[in-house]
């Protein structure tokens, strides 16, 4: 049985996002990956300027009320359903993304990601537990700015 768990006829330009989601994506200078609602809460009260909580290191944060959720494609006959929101973290575009589906199968999102998100393909990304990677990013941008 081959191993490639579904994804070889997989083709991500037939789930091709939405105009306006293709134009967050575009948009986006830095990837959170898998990052959801909780995470963001938990980065926002350790990193924002508006948080009490003391910290090294502050940075300014602007979240944005809405996002958008997208089946990035079937497996098993079940959708891979995955959220995303943009957040402005000291003045540079952070996406994040979340899959929500029961069933996830993370090589396809990957996959989907570097299809559509430029931030993505340039791997410009980290998980939550990596944050510290965006705290890299944007310090060298402001160096080259």
């Amino acid at each position: 049985m081959s191993k490639d768990f579904g994804l070889k006829k997989y083709n991500p330009t037939d789930y091709a996002p939405h105009e306006d989601l293709q134009k967050m994506l575009n948009k986006a200078e830095f990837v959170l990956k898998e990052c959801d609602r909780n995470a963001m809460g938990e980065l926002w009260r350790k990193y924002s300027t508006q948080s009490k909580e003391p910290n090294d290191v502050k940075i300014s944060w602007v979240s944005s009320n809405g996002g958008f959720g997208w089946n990035v494609g079937i497996f098993h006959k079940m959708p891979v359903f995955v959220e995303f929101y943009i957040t402005v973290m000291d003045g540079v575009n952070v996406l994040t993304y979340n899959p929500t589906s029961v069933l996830v199968h993370y090589e396809m999102i990957e996959r989907w990601m570097k299809q559509f998100c430029p931030a993505f393909s340039k791997d410009n990304c980290a998980d939550e537990y990596n944050f510290y990677e965006f705290l890299l990013y944007k310090d060298n941008i402001k160096k080259v700015a």
